[in-house]
């Protein structure tokens, strides 16, 4: 999406922008062992965000060079399968998100923050497609983690 507000009419009158302004790529490692009707499953992953520019503000008139913080996930489920085609899953979720930098330094006011999540999700396999209800619901974090809890609709085809 538009990395920058649009329809900027006044400083509280404009369109938000949809997108980061910035590129981030993942890299994730995850082990799982299914021990029928039981499966277990652990996962390391590290979000790597590139420098960008954007607007800060709708009042801004040039772009602000800034690189969003890591992010270190990591995580363990324990599942169980009803059958071949319907599973419950669990699972604990710790995510870290690093300071972010604006103009290549840390602003006084940048806070680290990291959340411990607790995901349930139902999930329905038919050959390959996958269906699954997730409920998140927020244990402890720090440091701007709503803890609201989520409710996610999830639609994926293996290949």
């Amino acid at each position: 999406g538009e990395k920058n507000p649009t329809d900027i009419k006044g400083a509280m009158d404009y369109k938000p922008a949809t997108g980061s302004g910035n590129f981030s790529t993942e890299l994730n490692l995850t082990y799982r062992k299914i021990v029928y009707p039981y499966s277990y499953a652990m996962y390391m992953g590290y979000d790597y965000s590139f420098t960008g520019t954007k607007l800060m503000s709708a009042s801004d008139t040039e772009e602000t060079e800034f690189n969003y913080g890591d992010i270190l996930r990591t995580g363990v489920s324990f599942n169980f399968h009803l059958n071949e085609w319907i599973a419950l899953t669990n699972e604990i979720n710790y995510s870290h998100w690093g300071k972010d930098k604006v103009e290549n330094e840390i602003p006084d006011n940048a806070l680290s923050r990291w959340v411990i999540d607790y995901e349930t999700h139902l999930v329905f396999q038919i050959k390959r497609f996958r269906v699954a209800e997730a409920v998140v619901i927020r244990l402890a974090g720090k440091n701007e983690a709503p803890a609201d809890p989520q409710y996610i609709f999830i639609v994926q085809y293996t290949f």
